[in-house]
């Protein structure tokens, strides 16, 4: 007598990170990829299903990190706090933003970057009196060449 065995693998459930309800949407393509500024105080990225909750002064580093990117002809690896950016070959990056790694075409890449940068531009301005993190105009300096309308 044969017996089936029947092994049952329990489905792996992605945890969903939670957004503030009220949260103000500084710069987006699609609902896939946008940046949000939370009522408590972070920058919610989210790029294609990947949520990244960043306190101001991370935001800050990812901002200049992209910007180096943007400029570096030989790009062999930049980092700046818990952000590093690496070209492994002609036209892919990776970023890694702690402990989450973007693979990213350089398509992508320049996306990301038009993001960030309406992102800066949008909360540049924005003054949360009474937080340590907040984010000051001069930590954008490097940021010149902002994009006020993004397409996909």
């Amino acid at each position: 007598m044969s017996r089936k065995l029947s092994h049952r693998i329990p489905l792996v459930k992605r945890k969903k990170v939670t957004m503030d309800q009220n949260n103000t949407v500084v710069a987006k393509y699609n609902d896939h990829r946008q940046i949000s500024w939370t009522a408590s105080g972070l920058v919610y990225l989210l790029w294609d299903h990947i949520p990244l909750m960043i306190p101001p002064f991370k935001f800050t580093q990812l901002v200049n990190v992209l910007e180096e990117g943007v400029f570096e002809v030989e790009l062999a690896r930049i980092r700046c706090g818990p952000c590093r950016l690496m070209q492994e070959e002609p036209g892919c990056f990776h970023l890694c933003i702690e402990n989450v790694g973007l693979k990213l075409s350089l398509l992508e890449f320049l996306d990301l970057v038009r993001l960030v940068r309406e992102a800066a531009r949008q909360l540049r301005g924005r003054c949360y009196v009474g937080r340590a993190e907040a984010i000051s105009p001069a930590d954008f300096e490097k940021e010149s060449l902002c994009v006020t309308t993004l397409q996909p």
